[in-house]
C-alpha cells in the first residue's frame, strides 16, 4: 500500500515537472521567435528606409516645408457693472473692441492661417504624386520581396508625413456679470471662427477708420475756434453766461461754449456758440 503511493507521488512529481518544463520551453521559444521577428523586421524596416526613393523624395519635401506656429484658441472677457448693462451689451461690439486693441495679433493669426492653408494644400498634392519606384529586381538586392517591401513602405510613407499645421482660428469671448455679492452670475458668451475673425476684422477697420474721421472733423472744428470768433462771441452776447446771467465782475470764468458739442457734429460757427460761465458750462457737460 505504501509502495503503490510513493510510486503515484513520484509519478505525480514528474508530470508536475514535466509540465513546468514544456511551459518553460513553449515561453523560451516564443521569446526567441518575438525577437527574431522584432530583428527582421527591423532590420527590414532599416533597409526599406535607407533604399526608399519614395520616402527619400519625402523627406526633401519635408526639409523644405515651413509651416507656422501660433496659439489660435483665445479667450477674451468682460465684466459689465450691472444686469442692466449686460442685457443691453453687444458682445460682436465687445469682440470689434478686442481687435481695435491689439490689431497685430489679430492680422498676424489671419495671415498665418492663409499661409499654412496654402502650403499645407500645396503639400499635400506633392507628396501624393510621390510613387514607389521598386521593383521585384530592386527588391532582390535586398532579399525582400516586393510586396513585403511595398507595405512596409507605405507605412514608413505615411508615418514620415507631416503634421498639420495650424489651420483653424477661434476667438471666445465671454461677457459678464456677477452680484456684488457673488449670489447670482449672468454671461453671455460666442466663439467666432477663422471666417467670422476675417469679417470682423474688416468692421473692425472700417470703424476705426470712421472713428479716425471722426477725429479729425472734431480737431478741423476746434481749430476754428480763433481768438477772434471767441471775442465776437463774447461781445456778442454781452460779455454775460447766456444761462445764468454772471459776469466777470461776478468773479466768474467765461467759456465760449458748442450749444451741440462738437463730439456730436457741432460746428464752430456763432449759430451754435454761446457764452455760458465755467460753472454752467461744467453743469451742461454733466447732463450729455
Amino acid at each position: 500500500m505504501y509502495a503503490q503511493e510513493s510510486t503515484f507521488s513520484l509519478f505525480y512529481f514528474f508530470v508536475v515537472v514535466t509540465l513546468f518544463l514544456s511551459i518553460f520551453v513553449l515561453i523560451g521559444a516564443s521569446v526567441v521567435i518575438f525577437f527574431v521577428c522584432f530583428y527582421t523586421h527591423t532590420k527590414k524596416k532599416e533597409i526599406v528606409l535607407q533604399n526608399s526613393e519614395r520616402i527619400k523624395a519625402l523627406m526633401v519635401i519635408n526639409s523644405k516645408t515651413n509651416f507656422k506656429t501660433i496659439n489660435s484658441s483665445l479667450t477674451y472677457k468682460h465684466s459689465c457693472k450691472s444686469k442692466h448693462q449686460l442685457d443691453n451689451y453687444q458682445i460682436d461690439d465687445f469682440f470689434i473692441s478686442v481687435i481695435l486693441s491689439d490689431e497685430a495679433l489679430f492680422n498676424n493669426i489671419v495671415y498665418i492661417i492663409e499661409y499654412n492653408r496654402k502650403e499645407y494644400d500645396s503639400y499635400i498634392r506633392t507628396i501624393s504624386n510621390i510613387k514607389s519606384t521598386a521593383t521585384e529586381e530592386y527588391c532582390k538586392n535586398f532579399k525582400i520581396k516586393l510586396d513585403s517591401f511595398l507595405k512596409l513602405e507605405e507605412k514608413l510613407f505615411v508615418a514620415s508625413i507631416l503634421e498639420k499645421p495650424v489651420l483653424y482660428a477661434y476667438i471666445h469671448c465671454i461677457v459678464s456679470f456677477c452680484s456684488p455679492k457673488g449670489r447670482s452670475y449672468y454671461k453671455k458668451e460666442k466663439t467666432y471662427d477663422f471666417d467670422w475673425i476675417k469679417y470682423f476684422i474688416g468692421v473692425a477697420k472700417r470703424t476705426k477708420s470712421t472713428q479716425e474721421a471722426h477725429q479729425l472733423q472734431i480737431k478741423a472744428e476746434r481749430a476754428k475756434m480763433t481768438d477772434s470768433l471767441r471775442y465776437d462771441i463774447l461781445k456778442r452776447d454781452n460779455f454775460r453766461c447766456q444761462i445764468c446771467g454772471a459776469t466777470a465782475q461776478d468773479g466768474v470764468k467765461l467759456h465760449v461754449d458748442h450749444i451741440v458739442p462738437v463730439s456730436k457734429g457741432g460746428k464752430s460757427v456763432p449759430s451754435n456758440l454761446r457764452v455760458l460761465c465755467e460753472r454752467c458750462n461744467l453743469g451742461k457737460s454733466d447732463k450729455m
